[in-house]
């Protein structure tokens, strides 16, 4: 698989557009921080995969998939992939 490379201005308009409110694309926690970077990320063209994945629209597509992985809202499981 190529190793994607994250486009700053794309991820940086996502993180103007819903810094202050939530995508209904993606599901929201009380501490939202990590989901939040990934969702930017994300927005800045680093695939989902597997390992790393969040959003509505990635689970109903992805059968069995049916929740964020760890390392999509979690800082420690993030930091590892």
């Amino acid at each position: 698989m190529p190793i994607a490379t994250l486009n700053r201005s794309k991820a940086l308009e996502y993180a103007h557009e819903y810094w202050n409110s939530f995508n209904p694309l993606f599901h929201h926690y009380s501490n939202d921080c990590t989901n939040f970077i990934s969702q930017c990320w994300n927005a800045g063209g680093i695939p989902m995969t597997p390992e790393w994945h969040g959003g509505v629209a990635y689970i109903e597509s992805h059968p069995g998939f049916i929740a964020n992985t760890p390392s999509w809202v979690d800082t420690d499981a993030f930091v590892t992939i």
